[in-house]
């Protein structure tokens, strides 16, 4: 595995002790406790304004893409992408092992997880049919 790092400010060629690189898998997603069914409390009321409130205002999250797209390289300005690239080295890293996991609501009842694939698939995207189908 070969990656590009910003230099510490050493010289030196070769790490001796095992290092642990971690991914992500594609495509995260946070699953929202509107999606539990048969989990959810039945003392437990919704405030829905609240709710919604916290997700917009709050967690700035509305549930749509504002079309604008990534951030690009091309974005930045000229000199800042020059002095970064003076300051970026490469790795590379033998790997020995690789060791996964997935946490797809497993621990979860059957209503629960079938509440959370329901909200996947009616996002109506390939991420969320890519997901539900995990779970």
């Amino acid at each position: 595995m070969a990656e590009a790092i910003q230099s510490a400010g050493t010289e030196s060629t070769t790490l001796d002790q095992e290092v642990l690189v971690l991914f992500t898998a594609a495509p995260p997603h946070y699953v929202t406790p509107k999606s539990y069914t048969e989990t959810k409390p039945t003392t437990a009321k919704q405030i829905d304004d609240l709710s919604r409130h916290t997700e917009t205002s709050v967690m700035d999250h509305t549930g749509k893409v504002d079309g604008s797209g990534p951030w690009k390289v091309a974005d930045a300005p000229e000199r800042y992408i020059e002095l970064m690239k003076k300051n970026i080295i490469g790795i590379e890293i033998a790997i020995e092992r690789l060791e996964g996991k997935f946490k797809m609501n497993q621990e979860m009842r059957k209503g629960g997880r079938e509440g959370v694939i329901r909200g996947f698939q009616s996002l109506g995207s390939d991420d969320g049919q890519a997901i539900s189908a995990l779970v």
